[in-house]
């Protein structure tokens, strides 16, 4: 690539742990939410948890709006148990859990750092599959909303074309008038952030802190195991 000038972030699992955040946030939920309390928790989060997986092609697709997903996660889940959820219970349950996910989302130090000091020499921007109704409130949860104003998040849900489609990585340079060879992508996901990013011209690194395989021949700039090691990736450049 040529002298960087843009970086653009995923946001979840990349900027913070995600993950994480949705598990226990999940596991409070179903362990506290009248439709769920008196079953086990492990078992429902089992079953909850392989639904999100797999009605997720149905997002990126858009045969499903994120408040179907949700609605539809919980029924399917549910029906193990020989239950079913009123669409209020649904909304009800839905809002429970961001109450718990967004209490689990704390601002990691190390990534605010990171963050300020690029930003004082590149331009930054975000780019996420995460449903809209959130980011917001992530970025306000994680200390960041300041580092990325509005016309820098770029969220695929309002933009009609999920990662790794080509289309909304075009969309986003577009917007921000950069040039695919000074752009460099950071991401957690081989396909959606590494893969995505390198098919429309941009460099990427990827962000591999669980030890995971390569999931197509594309070769990203570096691969590190902690944001933090970007730095040293950028030093190089």
């Amino acid at each position: 690539m040529e002298a960087c000038k843009v970086i653009l972030f995923d946001l979840d699992d990349t900027l913070y742990d995600f993950s994480a955040c949705w598990e226990t946030g999940m596991r409070e939920t179903i362990r506290t939410h009248p439709l769920t309390r008196d079953l086990d928790t492990d078992a429902f989060y089992e079953k909850l948890a392989y639904y999100n997986d797999a009605l997720w092609p149905q997002i990126a697709d858009r045969s499903l709006t994120f408040n179907e997903y949700r609605h539809v996660r919980l029924q399917n889940s549910l029906g193990h148990f020989d239950r079913q959820a009123k669409r209020q219970e649904s909304d009800d349950f839905q809002a429970l859990f961001r109450q718990k996910n967004e209490e689990n989302m704390l601002p990691v130090e190390e990534t605010t750092a990171l963050i300020t000091e690029l930003s004082g020499r590149y331009r930054l921007g975000i780019v996420t599959n995460g449903p809209a109704d959130m980011t917001d409130k992530k970025l306000e949860r994680l200390q960041l909303a300041h580092l990325f104003p509005p016309d820098t998040v770029f969220i695929s849900e309002l933009i009609g074309h999920h990662k790794p489609d080509k289309r909304i990585f075009q969309h986003v340079l577009a917007q921000m008038g950069a040039d695919a060879h000074e752009t460099l992508f950071v991401g957690d996901n081989w396909i959606a952030d590494v893969a995505g990013a390198m098919d429309a011209g941009i460099s990427a690194v990827w962000l591999n802190a669980h030890g995971h395989e390569p999931q197509t021949p594309h070769v990203p700039l570096a691969m590190i195991e902690q944001l933090a090691d970007l730095r040293t990736v950028l030093k190089k450049k």
